[in-house]
Order: structure tokens, then sequence, then C-alpha cells
């Protein structure tokens, strides 16, 4: 296991630069191609559980270390968080290999004089078990602080969440923050359907557990530890990993054939594809993408699915300009993605409040610079993968206010722990005459 575990700082090094952890997960499992199944699911359920509760991991630490945390090197810090959570989150594992092979790889590794700092504080934290889970850990916490330790958020967040819901809801959010997020497919209606797909699913994987999606009617949920690559018809586009909340956007466009629609922020082309798949590849599709890279990526995922009648362009969105006028325009626009943190747990430790504010006022901006390329009667749809006032509410409000040839016709909202779905919200408005 010791190879699984230097993997697991490799993809948390790499996160560290930027990637995110599916990224740097799917990097490093290129890189180590002969790994076992058994291993893979190791490596990442280490990642993503360093990740979802740094904050208890480093509080922990810094109870039993001699030195500031901000001092550590981020190798010395990962290995100490590696152990820590091996200790404390891992069942089925004995201190003793917890506390062996976490010490193995500092001595491995490009700071090995650390090797006696590091066993020194897991062979204390071990020794202290008890009054580390009985009396800390289990102690009730009523606190923004307390209770931003217990669920491994920054204490801001907690806050923000116990002002706009009050404490039961916000315990309601951060667990569910704290979750493995389902695996949800978009059936593609190109291709087939949902229910010769989902037989060909269980006759292939008879154990996994598969359910419809309640909102979503191409939408399937499977659970049971499987990669995507491995779920027939991957290859041949016959579905598109994507959230039920996300799969709602394409529903509330509603593409129909030869409509001319706008794509504003297309990556990585969930949305998208589902346009095409909607409109039968009927629509004609302008799609916007800022990052060179995002563009080629969306265009490999417009290909494994055969969607067609797109147009991708790597601009600004702010920059855009045409004579065209759009029947329907998606603004899926950038945000904190506090709604989705359960598939990301390490954006928690980079949000700000200064960021909800930046961006919110960004939302609009694009909005506002979006709203004129439309034709009257046609219809604009805004949708982000939060739920902050502010990039919700707050942006709809200042766009009407602004603009009052809109109206508003439709407006969905999801909050973490209220159902399988992610945070997200939607709002469709129409172009008066």
């Amino acid at each position: 296991m010791s190879i699984s575990r230097e993997i697991v700082l490799e993809a948390l090094s790499l996160v560290h630069r930027g990637l995110k952890s599916s990224e740097a997960l799917n990097q490093v499992f290129q890189e180590a191609k002969n790994l076992s199944p058994q291993d893979r699911a190791f490596c990442t359920e280490l990642v993503y559980g360093i990740l979802r509760w740094q904050g208890k991991l480093d509080a922990t630490i810094e109870r039993f270390s001699r030195k500031p945390l901000k001092k550590l090197s981020l190798f010395i810090l990962d290995v100490l968080r590696l152990g820590t959570y091996q200790l404390f989150f891992l069942k089925n594992m004995t201190s003793y290999a917890a506390i062996y092979e976490t010490v193995n790889l500092v001595k491995k590794g490009p700071e090995f004089h650390a090797r006696g700092f590091v066993n020194g504080i897991l062979r204390t934290m071990d020794r202290k078990r008890s009054l580390i889970i009985d009396k800390w850990y289990a102690a009730p916490k009523s606190t923004p602080e307390g209770i931003a330790f217990d669920t491994a958020h920054p204490t801001w967040m907690v806050q923000r969440w116990l002002n706009q819901f009050g404490k039961s809801k916000t315990l309601k959010i951060c667990n569910a923050n704290n979750e493995q997020a389902p695996l949800t497919l978009r059936v593609n209606c190109l291709k087939t359907n949902r229910s010769d797909y989902e037989a060909k699913l269980k006759k292939e994987f008879p154990n996994l557990k598969v359910t419809h999606t309640q909102t979503a009617p191409q939408g399937l949920r499977v659970e049971g530890g499987v990669s995507v690559q491995s779920l027939p018809g991957f290859l041949e586009g016959e579905f598109t990993i994507q959230d039920e909340a996300s799969q709602r956007v394409g529903l509330v466009v509603d593409p129909k054939p030869n409509e001319l629609i706008l794509d504003a922020c297309a990556a990585p082309g969930g949305k998208l594809t589902h346009f095409a798949e909607l409109s039968q590849n009927q629509a004609k599709i302008l799609a916007l993408e800022i990052d060179p890279q995002k563009t080629k990526q969306t265009q490999v995922n417009l290909q494994r699915v055969d969607a067609k009648n797109i147009e991708l362009q790597t601009i600004d969105v702010l920059r855009f300009h045409t004579e065209n006028q759009f029947d329907k325009i998606l603004l899926d626009a950038p945000c904190s993605a506090l709604g989705s943190l359960r598939r990301r747990p390490e954006a928690k430790w980079t949000k700000s409040q200064a960021l909800i504010e930046s961006l919110s006022g960004l939302q609009l901006k694009m909005l506002n610079h979006l709203s004129p390329f439309l034709k009257p009667k046609g219809i604009l749809v805004y949708s982000v993968c939060t739920f902050t006032p502010e990039e919700t509410q707050g942006v709809v409000a200042a766009f009407l206010k602004n603009n009052p040839e809109f109206l508003q016709e439709e407006e969905l909202k999801t909050v973490p722990g209220d159902s399988p779905m992610d945070g997200f919200y939607i709002s469709r408005f129409k172009k008066k005459n």
C-alpha cells in the first residue's frame, strides 16, 4: 500500500498547484497504469478524505506540533494530514500501519530529516486517541468556530450560513458537503434511452445500485464504486456525467430544432451537449469559452457524444459581439461553486466573502452584456452552481432593475442537504416585444 500513499501525496501536490481533485487523481492514475482497482479506490478515499477534512486535520496536528503549521513545508504537512486521517477517519486501519507507512514516506522523501518529527506527532496522537476522540471530537459545539471545526469548514462560511439559515440547516449543509457525491449520468437520447441503458448497465454490473433522477428524465444515479471509463457505452458517447441539478438547465432552456442558441460559458460541454441532444442535433449553437485548453477538451467531449451543429469560439464573454440575434441564450456563469463542495472539497479552503462579492459583479456584467443579443420574445437563462443570495436573487434583482424589457418566468434553487442534487440556481427570463 506504500505506493498508494506516494500517489496520494503526488495528487495532493497537484491540487496545491491548482488542479481540481478529480483532475489530479486522473493524472496520477494515468501515470500508474498498473494500480489495482482496490488501490485506486484506496487512493481516492485518502485524497478526498484529506481534502474534505483538512480543517479538522490541521487543528488536530497543530495541538501536537511544536512548530506552527505555516512553518512546515507542504510536503510535511500533507504527510501529517495523511497520517492523521488514517489514524482517526479510516476504519480497518491499524495504528501501526498508519504510522509506519506514513513515516516511511518521509524517509524516502526530500525531507527525510523530519522523520522523527512526524513519527513523534503521530505516536503522541495515537497515545492520546481516547482524549482526542471522546473529549475533543465528541464534545458538543454550538459556536461558529466549533461547528467549523466539527464539520471542517472555514468559520466565515459557517457564520454566513448560520445568519442565513440557522443552526439546524447549517449543519445539514455542512454534513452534505462532507458526503461522497453520487455518480449521476445523463443518458444520450441521440443514441439510446434511459430504460434501455439502465438495463444494459445492470446486465454488465449487476451489483450496482441504479436509481432514476426525479427531476431529470434522462438521468441515472449510480452507486457501488465503479470507474466512469468502465461503464458500458462510455467511448460510444451513450452518456455524460452530469449532476441532476445541472441537467435541469437544459430542460429550462428547452432548445428546439432550427433555433439559434448561444452558450456563453460552455466548457466542459455538459449543458452544450444536452442542447444538441434535446434538439436532435437540429439547433444551431454558438458556444463561447475563454480558456483555449478548455475549448479543446470541450471539442473532445462533443465528438464523443456526436453533438453536431455547434461552433466553438475561444473568447471572453465580455469581448463578444455579433450582429446575430439568438432565440435563446444560456449564461452558466463563473461562480463561487459553494453548491458543489462535495465534488471539490479543496475549494472550501480557497473561497472568501470578497470573492463572492467580486463574482456577483462579474455575473451581472455578463448578463447585461449578453442581453442585447437576444431576439424579442427570446429566452435568457442564468445558472450558477451556488446558492449565495448575492450570486442568485441579488444578481437577478439587479438585472431586472437595469433591464425592464425582461420578465422572470421561472426560478429553481437547490441547497445541499435538501435533496441528492448539488446546490444550484437557475433563472429563466423572457424578453418582451
